[in-house]
């Protein structure tokens, strides 16, 4: 099914799950599972927060919702506030209309999966952060999913912007495989998306 980068993602994200399964299940096991847990939610992160301009990318971006939801264990013991204020930006807009680039039908028949699983995220992993997030975005919300959106949406998306930003200005001064024409083109993706979600959210509330 998947082939090229999707392919790459997932199974790197798999390996991540599996290496996180035996640490936490051997005693002598001398993997520090905090890291492992890290590497994971940066991988989710990356997976979800791609383009989605190819059935192979859609698939992806479900597999990683289902599997999220399903490993919810290993992220509800978490406490990485950056982790969680990223993931609600992205729930928010994957909820509202997937973040498809190309017009298929194929794409539209996943879409609105997409949208089921964003909100199962939300309801069994998000809600249990409520507190957490509040905390980390400064504002007051609700276990709602479409009343958080309304409250919390551009203040996440902010959140989400800073975090790409930083996390690009590190990759670019290690220089870890990031050129800097490669390092621009990845904020300027970032900060499109994000201006792509205020605008349809902001239609909405005017409907």
């Amino acid at each position: 099914m998947y082939t090229g980068n999707q392919y790459i993602q997932l199974r790197f994200l798999n390996i991540l799950y599996e290496v996180h399964s035996i640490s936490t299940q051997r005693s002598d096991s001398k993997t520090d599972t905090n890291i492992v847990t890290n590497g994971i939610m940066r991988c989710v992160l990356y997976i979800l927060s791609r383009p989605i301009d190819s059935i192979q990318q859609q698939m992806a971006v479900l597999d990683t919702l289902t599997t999220l939801v399903n490993k919810k264990y290993i992220f509800l013991q978490s406490t990485e506030s950056w982790f969680f204020s990223s993931l609600a930006h992205i729930i928010f807009m994957l909820s509202l209309t997937p973040d498809i680039l190309t017009t298929s039908d194929e794409l539209d028949k996943t879409s609105a999966q997409i949208s089921l699983s964003s909100a199962r995220v939300w309801s069994d992993i998000l809600v249990n952060k409520k507190n957490l997030v509040e905390e980390t975005l400064r504002r007051s919300s609700v276990c709602e999913l479409n009343g958080a959106r309304a409250l919390l949406g551009s203040v996440a998306s902010l959140s989400f912007f800073i975090f790409s930003f930083i996390t690009l200005l590190i990759k670019a001064s290690t220089g870890e495989h990031l050129l800097m024409d490669n390092f621009q083109n990845s904020l300027f993706q970032t900060l499109q998306r994000n201006l792509n979600y205020n605008n349809k959210s902001l239609k909405r509330s005017l409907k």
